[in-house]
């Protein structure tokens, strides 16, 4: 009846309260599992209802896609950085050029 209580508790949580549970939790399983993991996990999954290997399943798949973007968001902005550096760079050279012709007129 306890673990119905929490799981409903936490399923009405805010997105934040659900993934800092999930987080402590897969935490203090390696911590407890002492280099077993894979064997636990494998337990787990044995007791694991359809719907649930469903749900964590997609939350992998979605975990993964989050890190990709973020990946080549972060990736992006680096290459803006670098076209700014180079803009920058290509402005100053025209600035001093424009003031070397000027000062030949």
């Amino acid at each position: 009846m306890e673990n119905k209580l929490l799981a409903r508790a936490l399923a009405h949580s805010d997105d934040h309260t659900q993934a800092e549970f999930l987080n402590d939790f897969c935490r203090f399983l390696h911590i407890a599992c002492k280099f077993k993991e894979d064997n636990q996990l494998c337990y787990i999954s044995n007791y694991l209802e359809p719907q649930t290997a469903n749900t964590l399943s997609q939350l992998v798949e979605f975990s993964k896609l989050s890190q990709e973007s973020r990946k080549t968001l972060t990736e992006d902005i680096n290459k803006l950085y670098t076209q700014k550096y180079e803009l920058e760079k290509e402005v100053d050279r025209l600035r001093e050029e424009k003031a070397i012709n000027y000062g030949n007129s």
